[in-house]
């Protein structure tokens, strides 16, 4: 999935939101949206949790370190191969 805000005006913005399914998730594209609007329910409700956003930010860093981390022993392989 991938979300952003698209700004149509100074005073009007919209979430663009875009699900990937499987084949098999297709099957059950209507409760993937339905979840989606619960969850945006939700957040209207409550607000957002700092505790998801921590979770989110740590899950974004790790994925970071890790492409950081494959470049560096892929560096490191094309240094020693040559």
């Amino acid at each position: 999935m991938v979300a952003e805000p698209c700004v149509i005006s100074a005073n009007f913005e919209l979430l663009v939101m875009v699900v990937y399914l499987s084949e098999f998730g297709l099957d059950y594209y209507e409760d993937v949206v339905k979840i989606i609007f619960q969850y945006a329910e939700m957040l209207r409700r409550v607000g957002p949790q700092e505790s998801i956003f921590k979770e989110v930010m740590i899950h974004n860093l790790l994925i970071i370190f890790k492409i950081i981390e494959l470049c560096i022993i892929k560096l490191i392989f094309i240094s020693f191969s040559r």
